[in-house]
C-alpha cells in the first residue's frame, strides 16, 4: 500500500514590508516539469483534458521534502519572520485558481527566490503578496514606501504620448 499523498502551503508573515505591517507572503513552487503527485489522486473527479487551473493549483503546492527544505532556508535567511505551513486535504475540488494566474502590479506583487540562492530547495519558488488588506506602518518613510508600492500599478500619459509609472515620480504628495 502506498503512503498517502501530502502536499503543503507555505507562508511567511513579514513584520514590515513595503510600508505595511505583518504582510503575508505565500510561497509557491513554479516551473515543474512533472507533477509532484498524480493529478487523478489529488483532484476529485479529475478529467485529464480539462481542469488546467486545478492542475496549476496542485503544482504550486510543496511536497513534504520541498516544504522542509524551504522552511529551513527561510528560517536560516529570515530568522526574524514567522514561517508556517499548512497541510492541504486531498483530494481537492477541480474549481481552484492558482496564485500564479493572479494579476500583479500595484499593491499585488511577487518576490522571486532563485534556486542558486536557495541551493537546498529542489524547486524554483516565488512568493506572492497583496498589500491591500494590510495596515500601514505608522512612520512617514514607511507611508511613502507603501504609497509607492500601490502607485506602481498606475500609469500617466503626458505630453508627447510619454507614459510614466506613478511609482517613478520623484515625490508623492502628502495625503490631506
Amino acid at each position: 500500500m502506498s503512503s498517502p499523498i501530502a502536499l503543503f502551503k507555505v507562508r511567511t508573515i513579514i513584520a514590515a514590508f513595503h510600508g505595511c505591517k505583518n504582510v503575508s507572503m505565500r510561497w509557491i513552487a513554479v516551473v515543474r516539469s512533472t507533477p509532484s503527485v498524480p493529478y487523478a489522486e489529488a483532484i476529485a473527479d479529475f478529467q485529464p483534458l480539462g481542469e488546467a487551473y486545478a492542475k496549476g493549483w496542485i503544482d504550486e503546492l510543496f511536497t513534504a521534502e520541498e516544504k522542509d527544505a524551504l522552511i529551513s532556508y527561510l528560517a536560516m535567511t529570515h530568522p526574524d519572520e514567522q514561517h508556517s505551513f499548512e497541510k492541504v486535504e486531498l483530494p481537492v475540488s477541480g474549481s481552484l485558481f492558482p496564485i500564479s494566474a493572479m494579476p500583479t502590479g500595484g499593491p499585488q506583487g511577487s518576490y522571486n527566490l532563485c534556486r542558486i540562492e536557495t541551493n537546498g530547495v529542489p524547486v524554483d519558488v516565488v512568493g506572492y503578496y497583496d498589500l491591500r488588506a494590510h495596515e500601514p506602518l505608522p512612520d512617514r518613510e514607511s507611508d511613502l514606501r507603501r504609497r509607492k508600492a500601490f502607485a506602481s500599478g498606475t500609469f500617466y500619459v503626458i505630453a508627447g504620448s510619454k507614459v510614466i509609472n506613478a511609482a517613478d515620480l520623484e515625490e508623492i504628495e502628502p495625503l490631506h
